[in-house]
């Protein structure tokens, strides 16, 4: 069976960001994932989302495509501002208590089987979950 793939343009705003989101989740019920990723995928896309909304400098809006097939979701986000800066974002790294952000890279970095990100004229970040357990 081909993937089933989500496309959304999302505006560089905040405020109509929870509507994708329930389109995500939406999608994602469509195709009968599991509980725990149905909510873990959205929050995944939802930081990333903010990220490029609060972080990027852009006013374009943000490329989004989620990907279902028998094997993983795959998660692509794409905007077209100036990035974060590489030195200070280490997904792996966690967020200091005090800090009031800096939780959403270590989120999907984590939450995810999978997380890349680039940095080159905008943010790419492709992030994939499997569905299944990989063979042991």
């Amino acid at each position: 069976m081909p993937p089933a793939v989500l496309r959304l343009r999302v505006p560089a705003d905040t405020a109509s960001l929870a509507g994708h989101i329930r389109r995500v989740r939406a999608f994602l019920a469509d195709h009968h994932i599991a509980h725990g990723l149905a909510h873990d995928i959205p929050l995944c896309v939802h930081e990333c989302c903010a990220n490029a909304i609060l972080h990027s400098g852009s006013a374009a809006d943000i490329d989004v495509r989620v990907t279902v097939d028998d094997e993983e979701i795959t998660v692509f986000c794409a905007d077209t501002g100036r990035g974060p800066d590489p030195g200070r974002c280490d997904p792996q790294r966690p967020p200091g208590l005090r800090h009031s952000s800096g939780r959403g890279l270590y989120l999907m970095a984590h939450l995810m089987d999978e997380f890349e990100m680039g940095i080159d004229h905008g943010t790419t970040v492709r992030m994939s979950k499997r569905l299944s357990a990989p063979p042991t």
